[in-house]
């Protein structure tokens, strides 16, 4: 797990086969772990936690990031 800031909001980003800690689930919307496990160990996919601030409250989005061309995606693993 790694968390980043990418234009201000926070980004936590797992690396392929890294379980999702249950803690980072809770009031996550779009996630359901059944369909996380098409992405879970695909090796151009990887997945995301993307930290919103509202007004009012922080509203949390899971996603997939997916890579076409030829990145090296377990050296940004490793990083």
């Amino acid at each position: 797990m790694n968390r980043s800031a990418i234009d201000g909001w926070a980004v936590t980003f797992f690396a392929a086969g890294e379980e999702i800690p249950s803690a980072e689930t809770v009031e996550l919307r779009g996630y359901e772990f059944r369909k996380d496990t098409a992405s879970f160990d695909h090796r151009r996919v990887r997945r995301v936690v993307l930290d919103m601030p509202m007004k009012t409250s922080l509203h949390r989005y899971f996603g997939v990031v997916h890579w076409s061309d030829a990145t090296d995606l377990e050296e940004l693993d490793r990083r």
